[in-house]
């Protein structure tokens, strides 16, 4: 509300600019943004723009200050005039330029935060703790008795033909 084109510093925008177009074009087309570190450090210009038609024109800021800055902002009403300016440089870098009505009725800024709360029902750890116990001992058996099952076997046999022989 208080700014006015005449205390506007171009020198300051017209670099703003630069850089903003600059983050856009590497951020499109997938560049490198270090790309020009190596530059700055020997104080040499870069710019992703370098076409000198694309480039930032001092001029260019100062008429589109001068058009926009001279009247206050506008509120959610059309701007005939600005649309067609908008549409006037749409139509130099495309075929067809469409203008459609966008009304914005449900804007949310932020989302209602919902909490859930789970509970689950969890087995003490002592069932488990004997559980494995139990297990340890029967493996423990599988053990013993594959270990001596010969021992086992030849004492069976040893019995049987004692039974058999008396």
């Amino acid at each position: 509300m208080l700014d006015t084109p005449k205390q506007l510093d171009y020198s300051i925008l017209e670099s703003n600019a630069r850089l903003i177009s600059s983050s856009l074009i590497s951020f499109v087309f997938n560049l490198d943004s270090n790309l020009c570190t190596n530059l700055k450090e020997t104080k040499e210009e870069c710019s992703l723009l370098l076409n000198e038609s694309i480039n930032v024109d001092r001029k260019r800021l100062a008429v589109w200050i001068k058009l926009f800055g001279s009247k206050p902002r506008p509120t959610n009403t059309l701007q005939l005039q600005l649309i067609a300016n908008l549409q006037q440089v749409v139509k130099k870098f495309s075929h067809t330029s469409l203008v459609s009505e966008v009304v914005i009725n449900d804007f949310v800024l932020y989302e209602i935060v919902e909490d859930t709360l789970s509970a689950n029902i969890v087995k003490p750890a002592i069932f488990e703790l004997l559980l494995a116990a139990g297990i340890c001992v029967y493996l423990y058996g599988i053990y013993i008795l594959a270990y001596n099952a010969q021992k086992i076997l030849e004492g069976s046999i040893n019995k049987i033909r004692r039974n058999l022989l008396l």
